[in-house]
């Protein structure tokens, strides 16, 4: 039955493809519809220089939607590449998918040092930034520029050779790639009070936010789970998470002498309560 699952994989992959194409085309209406606060949020941080009018503004919004509708649409040539090229059984579809689990498991354990590293390279390597994972910084900080931290050809790079979800079993693809992009997507969204918004005590566990108003650090996924002001639901999941990622802040305070209660953060904070509904 390996026609079967061709043509479902082939489904999954398209409904994934519009499903967050939909949702990031919801998100650049609600940045249009509430322009005011966007431009007055972003006023307040190193982008002023570029929505200072409102033909800058209108700029930096549509650039950030095509940036991630692009970034998608590269990151997804792996995808498509396995579910057109090879086949899979239907037979062997629950043993491939447990094994494809196990091997989910074993990265996402290692998955805070490895990001580190590789996102230490695309800020301090000139080719890195310049062809891989720049683009991903000159779009303003809204969730749909993102699509899982990467630059345009970076995701292409990351999904052939690092991240393994597009080897997967079609199944298990459509699943960890659409967790992956959809918690990435609200994730990134660092402007308040518009869609999707991120809820307040997020901000006081994750600390990606800096990394794109004006700040190289931290490099890492950002998280500290298990601070003393984190809530009582994070510290839970902090125990059922690897402490590489429920305490990626850890690489940063280790290697490159980041301070978790730092300035620039408590300064995000307040802007965040300002401009949050």
């Amino acid at each position: 039955m390996t026609d079967f699952t061709r043509e479902a994989a082939i489904w999954l992959f398209f409904i994934h493809f519009i499903g967050f194409s939909i949702y990031r085309t919801v998100i650049l209406f609600d940045h249009l519809r509430k322009k005011d606060k966007v431009q007055a949020f972003l006023m307040e941080t190193q982008w002023k220089r570029k929505v200072n009018t409102q033909f800058g503004l209108y700029f930096e919004i549509f650039h950030g939607y095509l940036t991630g509708l692009l970034t998608h649409i590269v990151l997804l040539i792996p995808w498509y590449f396995v579910i057109t090229t090879f086949h899979f059984s239907v037979l062997l579809m629950p043993l491939v998918c447990w094994i494809n689990l196990l091997t989910a498991k074993r990265f996402m354990g290692k998955l805070g040092g490895w990001y580190y590293r590789e996102h230490w390279l695309g800020h301090n390597h000139e080719f890195d930034f310049v062809y891989l994972h720049g683009p991903h910084h000159d779009a303003l900080p809204s969730g749909m520029i993102a699509v899982a931290g990467n630059g345009f050809l970076e995701g292409v790079a990351r999904y052939t050779f690092g991240i393994p979800h597009a080897f997967y079993n079609p199944l298990i693809s459509f699943f960890n790639s659409t967790i992956d992009i959809k918690n990435d997507i609200d994730m990134h969204q660092y402007i308040p009070g518009v869609f999707p918004k991120l809820d307040r005590d997020v901000h006081d566990v994750f600390q990606h936010s800096l990394h794109h108003l004006g700040k190289l650090e931290p490099y890492g996924v950002g998280l500290k789970l298990d601070h003393p002001g984190a809530s009582e639901k994070h510290r839970k999941m902090a125990k059922k998470m690897p402490e590489s990622l429920h305490n990626s802040i850890g690489f940063d305070e280790k290697l490159n002498g980041y301070k978790w209660d730092n300035a620039a953060f408590r300064k995000y904070i307040k802007l965040y309560d300002k401009y949050n509904d």
